[in-house]
Order: C-alpha cells, then structure tokens, then sequence
C-alpha cells in the first residue's frame, strides 16, 4: 500500500505552534507531534495536534509565491492556501487576479491547549503487543492498527476516499465561515525556484494550519490532505 501525501512546503517554513514559530526542518528533526495553531469548523482560531512532522517528499519540484505585503511561501504545486476564492492549489493561481487570505493571531488560548494535549496523550496510549498503534477512523470512528512512523494515517483502509472528500467538503466553504482578523494581498509572483526535500505534518480533525512569516509576523493557512492509505 502507498499514501496519499501532500508533499507541502520547504524546510524553511515557519509552522505557528502553540509554542510559538518553529521551522518544519525543526520539527522534524525533533521528531514530536505538536500542538498548532489552526481554523476551526466554525472559522475561528483553535489548536489540534499536528501529528508526525516529516519529510514527506525528496527532490520535489518547489514554487515561490510572492504576496503583495512581502510574505513569500515555498511550496510544492499541487499545494493548497487559502484564497479569497476559497483554498486552491498553487498550479491553479492565477497572478494578479487570487489573492491569499492573511492573518494575524491575536490571543493564544493556554487552557485549550492543555485540553488538547491531555486527550492526545490519552488516545495515543493505545499501543498493541505488537507495537502498533490503535487508532478511530475519522471517517466512521472503528479503530484500526498503524505503526507508530505511520501514525499521521487518518482513517482505516474501507473509507481513505470518503475521508478525503469530506476533509474537501469540510473546506470548501471557509471564507464565508471565517471569523478570524484577516485581509487579502493579491499574488504578484509565482516562480519555481528548484528541486528540494519538502515538509508536511498532518493536523487532527481540521487538517489545516498556518504558516506564518519571519519578516512581517503574519500568516497564511493551508491544507494538507490527511493522509490515508491507498491501495
């Protein structure tokens, strides 16, 4: 069986934690889940657990997308953002006429974030004699059996697509769900800047989260794909 990944972003991204900003690169070489910061079903801020981070994809083909308020983001091209038409992957933006919904983080909410962590802890001590992992199946909620350096799988085998779709579903109408003070700056560039090793980690139940900018403190949201096996 293989994956199905969204291979993601270059090392360099900034990921806001709960912890603050920390670099893919970084979180993959410590080689923990963290609690990130992320848009809820509601459309406001809250924090899941970002499980896994990880090199998801070697010598990736890597775009720079340049915004109109300087912030510049390095992704893979089928990689989705939030846009003001909703999220769309890199390859299908279209300069000067999509612009990138930005945010900035106002609060940081310490009690959700216990919360959070007290119930990952608890679900993630569901070791078997053989060393796997048991975790519910997003989809319908059965348990199933993955190794722990797999534990990012979202779903069991029967329901990867019916995950997927409701993961998309879920998103589709975000914009006009969002309660979070944000703007939209235009895209100005969109250039290919080379082949690198690219990140990914996949977030619990919402399966976005936010990149944030080094020089400006601002972010952009984006998706990655929950990852489910495929046959």
């Amino acid at each position: 069986m293989n994956k199905n990944v969204n291979a993601c972003c270059s090392g360099d991204m900034m990921v806001m934690t709960a912890y603050g900003a920390k670099s893919f690169r970084d979180l993959a070489n410590e080689g923990k889940d963290v609690p990130v910061y992320c848009l809820g079903d509601n459309g406001e801020y809250t924090i899941s657990m970002m499980v896994h981070p990880r090199i998801s994809g070697y010598d990736m083909e890597v775009y720079r997308v340049k915004l109109e308020n300087g912030i510049e983001i390095d992704v893979t091209p089928e990689h989705m953002l939030l846009t003001d038409s909703g999220y769309v992957e890199i390859h299908d933006f279209i300069k000067g006429e999509d612009g990138v919904f930005v945010f900035e983080l106002k609060s940081e909410d310490e009690l959700l974030c216990d919360n959070i962590l007290c119930d990952y802890n608890e679900r993630y001590k569901n070791i078997t004699k053989k060393g796997t992992l048991l975790k519910s199946c997003e989809y319908c909620g059965n348990m199933f059996e993955t190794m722990w350096d797999e534990r990012e799988v979202c779903c069991c085998e029967e329901h990867h697509f019916q995950l997927f779709n409701k993961i998309k579903e879920s998103h589709r109408d975000v914009v006009n769900k969002c309660k979070c003070n944000c703007v939209v700056s235009n895209i100005v560039s969109i250039e290919y800047i080379g082949r690198m090793d690219v990140y990914n980690g996949t977030v619990e139940q919402y399966h976005n989260y936010f990149i944030i900018d080094k020089n400006t403190n601002l972010m952009v949201n984006q998706v990655n794909c929950g990852e489910t096996y495929i046959k």
